[in-house]
């Protein structure tokens, strides 16, 4: 496999002037906003960049998820993974089922619209994580900027944020749990901002109703974890000995989470009455993740803390305990923006530490703090290297650590020509989108999960990996529907296999 495909690279370089501009201008010659706009429009177009890279969906899991949003374009409330199911099937099996309840829909009712605008494809349903994606960035450098009045260092954090690579490669679906995750730690970190914003800005009301609907959005998008930010609002009152015995304090915490259950509890109610069975199933499983590892997801108790250099990148990973003691001593901070930073992070790691499922992207959320401990870390170190104004020469050391967070090398390698699985998923995409098949369409035999793709390319189609048994062919032929299969298993002879065998029309193309 090679690693230069200069069509990747080249991107990468346009994408990366913006952003080298942005941290000039804002970090080096102390021009705040056009320093951000040119910062925020390098991480977009670099977003954009990853969501166009690859021309097919991704196994894990981003083809059920855009499939389910494509399948929500017509009916939002109806959450349909197999729209019409004409061979029968499990419901407790997420991969082939009816009703898709395997996740919360918010992050893919803002895929199908983006598909109702744009028009079904995968980068249309990519484009919502490319926006989330870009604000994401500008929490980490509002963040940052709460931490210090020193200009530069919120264009550091925001840089590094800029070219996370797991985070690129999650809005390009490549990532597994892809947009699932990414939409969740925007939210999540969306709510955590709303907090430090509420404290710093005199406590107004309109916050704690922002703190609230970025929380229930994120509960909508992956359950109950979004309710993280409610762990650090409820530390800061109870280890400050006024806020603790003012009864105020507490039912502004509770308007909080009030306006979260809002957001999120109807829809719940919802299912629970449409799609009982669905519904209580989803729930279990829910809670079973936390006892069992689920779908071979396993590791150890320190499983998220030794995949912290996956997520931040090594560069990062090492500056990240010199960053967090560089917050604890940083005086001048409040002692609210430091709990809130500190447990924030602390009770997701821990959590999911003891949950017995194990998922890289599971601590995410919180990955947008860890970059702005890590540069924290820098300004520790250099501190006490250089002098305070020398931040010209810092600028290089910035940019260093920045590329290798990027990893472009790694992104284009992923992209390479020579990638033969990767040139089969674009050639079976093409396939699946030249077929031509729809409602009253049943396609049988697709490789794998290849089904998924096939429905995903043709609208109504009912796609599946297997062949049905000779009765149940029959019955699905004598029903009206239009059968077509790739090319059987040798241990299938189609020719004498069931009355109606000789309607299906058997296709030339085979899936690789």
């Amino acid at each position: 496999m090679t690693f230069y495909e200069p069509h990747t690279w080249i991107g990468l370089g346009i994408c990366l002037v913006p952003l080298l501009g942005g941290l000039y201008i804002g970090g080096v010659k102390e021009k705040e906003k056009p320093g951000l706009l040119l910062l925020l429009l390098g991480a977009f177009l670099l977003r954009l960049l990853m969501a166009s890279l690859d021309p097919f969906l991704h196994e894990w899991d981003e083809r059920f998820h855009v499939l389910v949003a494509r399948n929500m374009m017509n009916d939002p409330f109806v959450p349909m993974l197999i729209t019409n199911p004409v061979l029968p099937y499990d419901f407790k099996q997420w991969c082939c089922n009816h009703i898709w309840l395997h996740k919360q829909p918010l992050f893919m009712w803002q895929m199908a619209l983006s598909m109702k605008i744009f028009g079904q494809g995968e980068l249309a349903a990519r484009l919502p994580t490319v926006i989330q994606g870009t604000i994401w960035v500008f929490f980490i450098y509002d963040i940052a900027k709460s931490l210090t009045k020193k200009s530069w260092l919120p264009f550091v954090a925001a840089f590094w944020g800029a070219l996370a690579y797991y985070q690129l490669e999650l809005t390009s679906g490549r990532q597994t749990l892809d947009q699932n995750d990414l939409a969740f730690s925007f939210y999540v970190l969306g709510s955590i901002w709303a907090l430090i914003r509420y404290y710093g800005s005199g406590r107004k009301w309109a916050w704690i109703f922002l703190i609230g609907v970025f929380a229930g959005c994120s509960v909508l998008v992956k359950w109950l974890t979004g309710f993280l930010v409610f762990s650090a609002w409820g530390m800061v009152i109870i280890l400050d000995r006024d806020k603790r015995k003012n009864i105020a304090e507490y039912l502004k915490l509770i308007s909080g989470v009030l306006v979260s259950i809002l957001v999120f509890l109807p829809w719940q109610i919802y299912i629970s009455r449409v799609f009982p069975l669905e519904a209580s199933y989803t729930y279990h499983l829910n809670r079973e993740h936390i006892w069992t590892a689920l779908d071979g997801q396993e590791g150890t108790v320190f499983y998220h803390f030794l995949n912290i250099p996956l997520l931040l990148g090594v560069p990062l990973a090492i500056m990240l305990p010199l960053g967090i003691y560089a917050l604890v001593k940083k005086a001048k901070s409040p002692y609210w923006l430091k709990i809130i930073l500190c447990i924030c992070p602390l009770v997701l790691y821990l959590f999911f530490s003891a949950v017995a499922t194990k998922m890289p992207s599971f601590v995410f959320p919180v990955t947008g703090i860890l970059i702005v401990f890590s540069a924290l870390g820098l300004e520790w170190v250099f501190l006490r290297l250089k002098k305070e104004n020398s931040v010209r020469w810092l600028f290089f050391i910035i940019l260093a650590i920045g590329i290798i967070s990027l990893e472009p090398w790694r992104i284009s390698g992923n992209r390479s020509k020579t990638n033969n699985a990767r040139n089969n998923k674009i050639e079976n995409a093409e396939m699946y989108r030249a077929l031509g098949l729809g409602k009253g369409d049943v396609l049988l035999n697709c490789k794998d999960l290849g089904a998924v793709d096939a429905m995903f390319y043709n609208q109504g189609l009912s796609a599946y990996a297997w062949f049905p048994p000779p009765h149940r062919l029959d019955s699905i032929i004598a029903e009206g529907y239009k059968v077509y299969s790739f090319p059987p298993p040798e241990s299938i002879p189609l020719s004498d296999y069931s009355e109606r065998s000789k309607e299906v029309v058997v296709l030339a193309e085979s899936i690789k």
